[in-house]
């Protein structure tokens, strides 16, 4: 599994940036060392990378078919397209099999053909294949998490939805999640959230919406000393361009990549008010990841877009990282992007 993880990680490097991976070997024992993270030893399996979309839909049906036990996913946006009904199918075969297979989708997610529930047809073909599905707790403005947990010890922490341009067309990441105390969280989540109940996470390094993302990705713009590179779809919030700005002005080499479209021209506005004057628009592919790395040691990957709603309002799953291997691919990645939008 270690070799499989290590080559996913380069051949997705060398795709999208054209030049060769950094060492991505685990780092054994390696100590967290700053506040917003927990100090922990990590092992070889605990923590790896999916780079989309040169991975492709392969890892996660692999995560879906390779399960023993169970499968609870907590998804935003889930359609049924020739691509994705492989999801579908891998999903429907597993609860056939007998295993729990449990997905909880947003009940009303943004449609861009603007007819109905994109999650409507997905639904109806997961039913029908067997699987138990819900629609999400109506007290968050959307349940825009994307993570899925995989017999109780694998947690994958997304930035994509399941549609086929996540899988075809857009800068997306996942994070494999190994680790004990964050893949517990995450379960136990993903469990209140199934049964409407309230949940405060404790996990030192998730961040959850609403409950802590605001202050969690905040306090990691502001501890930068060297450099930001953010990539995302929105960022519309005002505290969080300020706080971007207050870097920049700092003498922080702040880089900021948005999509390129209409919508973001404001927000462009909005960040180059606040100090931030580094931005890119990309072409070739859509900006759909949210991510920060920071003086490339320390790194935000999530569901969460930098919006009110998102931060405040919404079910969003992000993590907090320090491991070396993911943080310098993560990082490799988003310079390619901004070297060549």
């Amino acid at each position: 599994m270690k070799s499989g993880r290590s080559l996913l990680i380069a051949l997705s490097l060398i795709a999208l940036t054209g030049c060769g991976a950094p060492s991505i070997s685990p780092v054994l024992g390696e100590k967290l060392a700053h506040p917003l993270f927990q100090s922990r030893s990590l092992k070889e399996t605990e923590l790896s990378l999916i780079v989309l979309p040169a991975a492709g839909i392969k890892p996660i049906l692999s995560a879906i078919k390779g399960a023993k036990k169970s499968i609870k996913l907590e998804m935003y946006m889930f359609t049924n397209t020739s691509l994705t009904s492989q999801i579908i199918q891998a999903l429907s075969d597993q609860a056939k099999a007998g295993l729990e297979v449990k997905v909880l989708l947003d009940p009303n997610p943004y449609n861009p053909s603007g007819n109905g529930n994109s999650n409507a047809e997905a639904t109806k073909a997961l039913i029908a294949g067997g699987v138990t599905v819900k629609t999400s707790n109506p007290k968050y403005v959307f349940t825009h998490e994307k993570a899925m947990v995989v017999d109780g010890n694998t947690a994958y922490v997304m930035t994509f939805n399941f549609t086929s341009s996540a899988f075809t067309k857009n800068r997306e990441y996942a994070l494999v999640d190994n680790h004990p105390e964050d893949v517990a969280e995450i379960g136990r989540i993903f469990e209140a959230d199934w049964n409407q109940q309230a949940i405060s996470p404790q996990a030192p390094n998730l961040v959850v919406s609403p409950d802590n993302s605001r202050r969690k990705i905040l306090a990691l713009i502001d501890s930068a000393q060297k450099d930001i590179l953010l990539q995302c779809e929105f960022l519309t919030d005002p505290s969080v361009a300020t706080h971007l700005g207050a870097r920049a002005r700092a003498g922080v080499d702040v880089k900021v990549m948005l999509s390129s479209g209409s919508s973001n021209e404001k927000e462009a506005k909005l960040l180059r008010e606040k100090g931030v004057t580094q931005l890119v628009f990309t072409k070739k592919l859509v900006m759909h990841a949210k991510a920060i790395v920071v003086d490339k040691t320390e790194a935000f990957v999530g569901s969460e877009n930098f919006t009110a709603n998102s931060l405040d309002n919404n079910r969003e799953m992000g993590l907090l990282i320090q491991d070396k291997s993911v943080v310098d691919a993560l990082a490799a990645t988003a310079q390619g992007d901004w070297n060549n939008p």
